[in-house]
């Protein structure tokens, strides 16, 4: 993947904000690195511009669900990063064999997921998925509808996608300070991002503004500056 420019970030950012708030990450990457890709490769592709525009430490806060204290986060980005599946072209089917049950299935994508949370309940949205992302189902060799498989063979259908896709699901082990309650905490690396750069492209622009009306520069003069020289010129407005 091709590090962006600030002004390809930026650009990035106006795009997602016209965006539902669970599809704005997507803007953040190329047009043909998002949508269709496993949730997984995705996240890896997410982490990897977190790494580049802001490094690889990450600082957030949770709340814990026993008492409501906020605890504060520091971690490493290679604590959240899980193997991505090898692959070339288009997503592989994957094969799984379930007592008699013969099955064929791929990792879903942002598009399954942004579709199944369209669906009013849980087991709706589980529907939509296995709809979507079982791709052949057989029981001695009869063909079965996926909305038809038994809940123990859908369950290990989600077990054999979450084995082949870890980046897809990443959880935070937390201790609360304060009531000592252990949990553990989805970690949404496409929101994390979204948030960083949201704040980060507001303090651009209100740089772009002073630096403009102190120096009579255009937008794109000031973002060529780097980060350096633009925080050493901001210094010196107003003396």
């Amino acid at each position: 993947m091709r590090e962006p420019l600030t002004t390809e970030l930026l650009d990035a950012w106006e795009r997602g904000l016209g965006l539902p708030e669970g599809e704005r990450a997507l803007a953040l990457l190329a047009p043909d690195d998002g949508a269709a890709l496993p949730l997984g490769e995705l996240d890896a592709r997410l982490l990897a511009l977190r790494r580049w525009a802001f490094g690889p430490r990450l600082d957030g806060v949770a709340r814990c669900p026993s008492c409501g204290a906020d605890l504060e986060l520091s971690f490493d980005a290679d604590e959240v990063e899980a193997p991505v599946p090898a692959r070339n072209g288009a997503a592989p089917d994957h094969a799984l064999r379930v007592d008699d049950y013969e099955l064929r299935f791929r990792l879903p994508t942002s598009l399954d997921a942004l579709a199944a949370a369209g669906a009013e309940t849980l087991a709706a949205a589980q529907r939509v998925l296995l709809e979507r992302c079982v791709t052949g189902s057989t029981r001695s060799g009869a063909p079965v509808a996926p909305a038809a498989l038994p809940a123990h063979v859908v369950e290990r259908i989600e077990d054999a996608m979450a084995e082949r896709d870890p980046q897809a699901d990443v959880a935070l082990a937390l201790s609360c300070s304060e009531c000592g309650h252990e949990w553990e905490a989805a970690f949404d690396v496409g929101r994390f991002l979204w948030t960083e750069v949201d704040r980060w492209a507001r303090r651009v622009l209100v740089d772009v503004a002073e630096l403009a009306s102190a120096f009579g520069w255009t937008e794109a003069q000031v973002l060529r500056l780097s980060q350096l020289r633009r925080e050493a010129y901001l210094g010196l407005v107003g003396r």
